[in-house]
């Protein structure tokens, strides 16, 4: 059976630490197979997309 991980990143007014966050899970040894992104209001909106997953089959 494979572990797979799973991260859920909560963001609020988009996030002032947002692009660090990222980064910081880029640099992960292990990346997450899935994040989760979960804005918590404010009046900006943002869209992550997944750039920390690590390749299907890794």
């Amino acid at each position: 059976m494979q572990t797979i991980v799973t991260t859920v990143l909560v963001a609020r007014q988009g996030g002032d630490w947002l692009d660090q966050t990222l980064a910081a899970l880029r640099g992960q040894t292990r990346r997450p197979d899935r994040l989760v992104a979960v804005a918590a209001g404010g009046e900006t909106a943002w869209r992550a997309s997944s750039p920390t997953a690590a390749p299907s089959g890794s």
